[in-house]
């Protein structure tokens, strides 16, 4: 199966979408989604504290660099080890099987 964008071998196909995409796309996909949940949710603001929370190591892990690479160029951003200390809270149940199994 072909990648709907740009006909390399397809990994995936959303069902919700029709689309099959490659590991390239698939991956700018789940990107564009988070960062359109982010800015939905009214952004990250200046030097933002953030904790992740979720009971999957596996899960968190995975949100955690996804996160770090997402924000790599903001110094601004620090993770917390601590709930108390966050402005912002992150939870890795969110995240899908297959979006967990990429990232």
């Amino acid at each position: 199966m072909e990648c709907s964008k740009c006909r390399s071998e397809a990994v995936v196909t959303q069902a919700y979408s029709g689309l099959s995409l490659c590991m390239r796309h698939l991956i700018s996909d789940i990107e564009s989604k988070a960062k359109k949940e982010i800015r939905k949710k009214g952004g990250l603001a200046s030097a933002e504290r953030i904790f992740l929370k979720g009971d999957d190591d596996f899960r968190l892990f995975a949100l955690r660099i996804f996160l770090s690479s997402l924000f790599l160029k903001r110094t601004d951003i620090v993770f917390v080890a601590d709930e108390a200390e966050a402005t912002t809270v992150f939870s890795a149940e969110t995240l899908d099987d297959a979006a967990c199994g990429l990232l």
